[in-house]
């Protein structure tokens, strides 16, 4: 079976990391209260980093798992698909927001947007929601090959 790959950029952290430097730049450049060489330097390093770790969310689907992998791959997360019971598209609310968080029964792995597919596990009563501009699609990549599984 073809592999499933779907790519979602982070929109929000790109723009809130770029306002943050222009405020940054404003106030280094200013004489009358510098910031010191050092807090300058870790502040710089964060910035640098974050948008590295987490620009977007690269969900991919093979035979066998679901992975997930944020920026560069640091931050990866595998389901294995044998592990699945049932799948169902949702729609997150607001105040869960985006990136990995904890909620209730679960986690979140998102980094754009209020849609994803939530996947329920057959051995615990934990979930984990998978965010996705396109959660149709995902719901039924993940399903095809839960079935194709089942009847192997």
């Amino acid at each position: 079976m073809a592999k499933y790959e779907h790519f979602q950029w982070n929109w929000s952290l790109n723009i809130a990391m770029a306002i943050l430097v222009a405020v940054l730049s404003v106030k280094l450049d200013n004489p009358l209260d510098p910031i010191p060489i050092f807090t300058f330097m870790v502040v710089q390093l964060i910035l640098v980093l974050i948008p590295i770790m987490f620009y977007g969310l690269r969900t991919t689907i093979n035979d066998s798992e679901i992975t997930l992998r944020y920026g560069i791959g640091i931050i990866t997360i595998k389901i294995p698909l044998s592990d699945i019971k049932k799948t169902k598209v949702v729609r997150n609310p607001w105040y869960y927001g985006i990136g990995i968080k904890v909620i209730p029964g679960g986690m979140l792995y998102n980094a754009h947007g209020f849609d994803a597919v939530e996947i329920k596990y057959k051995k615990t009563k934990r979930k984990v929601r998978i965010g996705s501009a396109e959660p149709l699609i995902l719901k039924y990549e993940i399903d095809k090959r839960i079935a194709s599984g089942r009847l192997n």
